[in-house]
């Protein structure tokens, strides 16, 4: 595994925020990548970003993180662990990650962790799991939200709590969304979710990535 090095840090060159910005005209699909070894890895991306998805997302920042970003020339990564320190943040861009999500206790640790990961060109996306959450970070200022629910339900509803954010993501815990209903009823609420890769490694993916995101 390649060692953590602040001093070898590079900023993103992928712009996340525009990469998943719909309007909330479309739903973009972000396929988990979990896999641990390099050929899983690529495999997941030629096969992936031959059908042009926006993002991948990536639960940890390690060397197969890193693996997954130099596999593709410019499909950005979402690192979804939840950071909760500048060193949190240094990682995650050092193995290659594009944008991550910050579990903000408050204000200031909103307003020093999203610095943190601007200063690296990374999109910084807060974390909301009730309305106390979704209430800190609109106000603020928070422009990128993750909503993560255990039911399509709660996401629904955190989805109407934090809608003054410019872009909103959904993750059902704890992988991700599979259904192809839920995802359907995010339609128009949210701008993009994570996909589970029972889901995106099926052989209906492509249709229904265009039927959502086309």
């Amino acid at each position: 595994m390649s060692e953590f090095s602040v001093s070898r840090i590079v900023p993103s060159t992928r712009a996340l925020f525009d990469a998943l910005s719909t309007g909330r005209k479309s739903l973009a699909l972000i396929p988990r990548i979990d896999g641990n070894t390099s050929e899983e890895i690529r495999r997941h991306a030629r096969r992936l970003d031959s059908i042009d998805v926006r993002a991948f997302a990536r639960s940890a920042a390690d060397a197969a993180t890193q693996e997954l970003a130099r596999s593709t020339n410019n499909i950005p990564t979402l690192c979804t662990s939840e950071v909760t320190n500048a060193e949190d943040c240094q990682r995650a861009r050092f193995f290659g990650a594009d944008g991550i999500v910050i579990r903000a206790d408050g204000n200031a640790s909103w307003q020093t962790l999203s610095k943190t990961a601007q200063s690296m060109r990374m999109m910084a996306v807060g974390l909301v799991t009730n309305d106390e959450t979704a209430s800190l970070l609109l106000d603020s200022g928070a422009r990128a939200i993750l909503l993560r629910a255990s039911s399509s339900a709660e996401l629904l509803r955190l989805a109407e709590a934090a809608k003054g954010a410019a872009l909103l993501l959904a993750d059902l815990m704890p992988d991700g969304l599979g259904d192809e209903e839920d995802l359907h009823a995010l339609l128009g609420k949210v701008d993009a979710a994570l996909v589970l890769e029972t889901l995106h490694a099926g052989s209906g993916f492509e249709d229904l990535q265009d039927e959502l995101d086309g």
